[in-house]
């Protein structure tokens, strides 16, 4: 059947999520809507209020028809490795198209700005670099180098979130492209409210300021951005601040029982950030104070709460397991049915919906997966769900 694929996080399921599905429906004729989500943690390193559970039957009950789990490995990293997992699973599932938001909403521009930075790759590299050793951040250090490489009307579109991403799908799709697996990709231009934005006229709103209704209580506020199909599934939230004191208190532990030299290890430590972290980890007293002081012109607020997650997780490969898969966590009658298909032929992708009875043959994705079962232990044991009931041993994929 024709499918079309779509990269989300969908914490939570809102009215924005269901105009980009309807749109991208109605662009590309498919007939299968296959989603891949990130688990219980996002990309900007935070802890989702809804676990991927709760957020995957949502997506169904409201109009996707299949749902595949981003691994951790993936998901709670930067967006060239975040964009770079989700398109190889979709490439993996054989979709036709993959569909994403985006500020410019112009597919041809933001292919034309791809192409360009691929072909002056290394002087971007080269530059981005010099910025770095100035004390830089990644991103903002590549924004810097692709305006002088490429002028101020190119690099103006790195400064919306979803144009970033949208580049490295499209990066990622040429890749496969050139490996003969073809897939189209689509553009919805975002509707409505920014991320950080809400605005009653439209009718639409940002999931951050979703989320920080929710926390204030005003559930009668946020009902009005939700599909009203998931309004009650997604009443029940996990309220963060206790989740975030105890995530504070596994960093302080850290800091305390390793050496400086063991917290240099951990994935992505930057050279002396170890020092910082013993240092500011013993006086802070809030989770978002940590990061507030952790924060820097070279160190962003997202990479610092990432870094917190790998210290949790105690990751500390330099590069870690590239696993990919087919992990389901939600699917309808057609999802199934696109499941089916894919298990039929050979190309490479391993479909995943029982973890008792179907781990991995693969060693590599065995150990992405063995790190996708640590997340979801490690979740629950911050935000205080049971750690049996909830368990990736115990909980099943949401079937419609």
């Amino acid at each position: 059947m024709k499918s079309v694929g779509i990269v989300a996080e969908y914490n939570p399921y809102h009215r924005g999520h269901k105009y980009h599905l309807e749109k991208t429906l109605e662009m590309t004729g498919a007939e299968c809507a296959v989603t891949v989500m990130s688990g219980n943690f996002t990309q900007r390193g935070e802890l989702s209020p809804w676990d991927k559970w709760q957020r995957s039957e949502s997506a169904v009950i409201a109009g996707i028809n299949l749902v595949l789990e981003l691994p951790f490995v993936y998901a709670v990293n930067r967006g060239e490795i975040f964009a770079q997992g989700a398109v190889d699973i979709l490439a993996g599932m054989g979709v036709d198209y993959i569909s994403f938001g985006s500020e410019s909403g112009d597919i041809d521009e933001l292919t034309s700005l791809a192409d360009e930075l691929e072909t002056n790759a290394d002087e971007i590299s080269r530059i981005r670099k010099e910025h770095m050793s100035e004390g830089y951040s990644f991103a903002a250090s590549l924004a810097r180098a692709v305006e002088e490489v490429e002028g101020k009307d190119k690099a103006v579109l790195l400064k919306s979130p979803n144009n970033i991403l949208a580049l490295e799908y499209i990066k990622r799709i040429k890749y496969w492209d050139s490996k003969g697996v073809h897939i189209t990709p689509v553009t919805v231009k975002r509707h409505g409210s920014g991320y950080f934005e809400m605005n009653d006229e439209s009718g639409y709103a940002g999931a951050s300021q979703i989320r920080d209704a929710i926390a204030g209580g005003d559930k009668d506020a946020v009902a009005f951005f939700l599909p009203e199909e998931v309004r009650m599934l997604l009443e029940e939230a996990v309220f963060l601040g206790p989740a975030e004191a105890k995530l504070l208190d596994i960093v302080k532990l850290d800091t305390l029982r390793m050496t400086a030299k063991e917290l240099r290890e951990l994935y992505c430590m930057g050279e002396g950030l170890e020092n910082k972290f013993k240092r500011e980890a013993k006086d802070a007293m809030s989770f978002q104070q940590l990061i507030d002081v952790l924060t820097s012109r070279r160190y962003t607020a997202s990479a610092m709460r990432r870094l917190v997650l790998y210290m949790a997780m105690n990751l500390k490969w330099h590069e870690l397991p590239n696993g990919v898969y087919g992990r389901v966590l939600a699917a309808d009658g057609v999802g199934r049915e696109l499941v089916r298909q894919v298990k039929n032929y050979d190309n490479g992708i391993e479909i995943i919906t029982n973890i008792n009875k179907e781990m991995p043959v693969n060693e590599v994705n065995a150990e992405t997966l063995a790190i996708d079962i640590k997340a979801s232990d490690i979740y629950n044991f911050i935000v205080g769900k049971d750690e049996y009931k909830y368990s990736d041993y115990v909980k099943r994929p949401f079937i419609l």
